[in-house]
């Protein structure tokens, strides 16, 4: 019915850049340090009165340099990322969301509340009407009582049904002997007589009830119902007795010798188990007046007006039920929607701060991987030096013992980002006070509009 609310989630991941350590005499092995030296001492390269490193120190220089300059480029790019995860990191719309949750909930609930408002009333008004004409319905037959009915049928008319096996079984027993198919056509010949004796016993008995209705005619023809279906009810019992009893004379010719033996004398059965077949069919068929008699209130429609009144009752609280459900459905929705929305804030002020950490952190690593080429640089040059002067004839150069080379420093960069976690944790702090007083305001906002539905229906 409302609106289903969406729970959203977002991840950020930032993987640092990563710097390898690189092996000082791995290093020399690769740029061929020693090769080189030795040939350039073969030819006393550099001269002597060399001011300036030579070609191959250039070398050295040149391919740390260059990997100065890569790892720079992917921290630049890793800064910048960084930056742009700062920039886009706010909880405005969360603070927003909040901020606006009762007004949203209320606004929810009165779109739909009219609707249900009118429902209830109709449903009271209909209520009231069949209340009234109970009442009349009292008044105009004297009725002083309340109504006495069963809440169901369902065992009324599963006891008929197990009255009416077990009729079938018993008599189809008796009727087995003169049957062709033996028990099982016993009992779909007993099955039949049983059914129409139970069925007229039942009749009879709901209309029996109208004994007790105001009309006196009505209550003289309930009694004359029940003489005439008893009498009915024992002269077929009878005539059935007389038809057992034929059967076990001639099969063949039942029927008929049945229907003479009864125009001969209607008592005149000799045989002990059809006397005892008739007994238990007005057994069942008083059983049968009885559940009639009793399937509701004893004063003829009265049970079912006061039934069809509380049928509406318990509609009524029903639909009220649905509609606290509803509304209490959609309260949790948005109390946990409230907790969601924090604990999001709570992490995006942890990611703020790791990325601002994180900015610090790479500026720092990048800076110690600076260190650790120029200390590379420094290894591979004064290795070279060492064994260029150990190999030559002439003089080594005085720069040898004074100059060293260096890897430009242009990388070693800053990034420039505006850092907002001062105000992200401001608005964090307000927020945490700011929940619960919206959580309580969401209570009370649903406690109003039960209160609502029950002025607007007190059945």
């Amino acid at each position: 019915m409302f609106g289903k609310i969406q729970k959203e989630t977002v991840v950020s991941v930032h993987k640092p850049v990563e710097f390898r350590v690189i092996d000082q005499d791995e290093l020399a092995l690769e740029l061929d340090v020693e090769n080189l030296a030795k040939q350039a001492a073969r030819e006393d390269k550099p001269i002597s009165g060399s001011l300036s490193p030579d070609a191959n120190e250039l070398k050295f220089q040149e391919d740390l340099a260059r990997r100065a300059f890569q790892s720079g480029n992917r921290v630049k790019q890793s800064l910048s990322d960084l930056r742009d995860s700062i920039l886009n990191t706010s909880i405005t719309k969360e603070a927003s969301e909040i901020e606006q949750m009762t007004s949203k909930f209320e606004s929810q609930i009165v779109s739909n509340l009219n609707s249900k408002l009118s429902l209830l009333k109709s449903m009271e008004d209909d209520y009231r009407q069949i209340n009234d004409d109970i009442n009349h319905f009292k008044k105009t037959n004297g009725l002083r009582r309340s109504a006495s009915y069963p809440p169901s049928h369902v065992l009324t008319f599963s006891l008929l049904f197990i009255a009416l096996i077990a009729e079938s079984m018993l008599n189809g027993v008796f009727f087995a002997e003169g049957s062709d198919s033996g028990l099982v056509g016993g009992i779909a010949i007993a099955f039949v007589i049983s059914f129409f004796n139970i069925s007229v016993g039942f009749i009879t008995g709901f209309f029996l009830r109208y004994k007790n209705h105001i009309s006196r005619a009505k209550s003289i023809f309930a009694y004359f119902t029940l003489i005439v279906s008893i009498t009915f009810s024992t002269v077929f019992n009878l005539l059935v007795g007389h038809y057992r009893e034929a059967l076990g004379i001639d099969p063949d010719n039942a029927k008929s010798i049945a229907v003479d033996r009864f125009s001969e004398g209607i008592l005149t059965i000799y045989d002990v188990q059809s006397w005892l077949l008739i007994a238990i069919g007005l057994v069942f068929f008083g059983f049968a007046i009885f559940k009639g008699y009793k399937i509701d209130d004893e004063y003829p429609k009265y049970g079912k007006i006061v039934r069809d009144r509380e049928q509406l009752k318990e509609d009524i609280t029903g639909e009220k039920e649905s509609f606290y459900d509803e509304f209490d459905e959609l309260h949790e929705e948005l109390d946990s929607r409230l907790d969601d929305i924090y604990e999001s804030v709570i992490l995006t002020s942890k990611r703020l701060n790791s990325y601002v950490n994180s900015i610090e952190n790479q500026q720092s690593a990048y800076n110690s991987y600076i260190v650790h080429l120029q200390n590379c640089l420094n290894y591979v040059v004064t290795l070279y030096r060492d064994i260029n002067s150990n190999e030559r004839s002439d003089p080594s150069p005085a720069y040898f013992n004074s100059s060293q080379l260096s890897i430009s420093s242009e990388q070693n960069f800053m990034v420039e980002f505006v850092d907002t976690r001062n105000d992200l944790l401001e608005t964090k702090e307000k927020l945490a006070i700011a929940v619960p007083r919206i959580k309580s305001e969401l209570f009370s906002i649903k406690e109003t509009y039960h209160s609502k539905i029950n002025e607007a229906c007190k059945l």
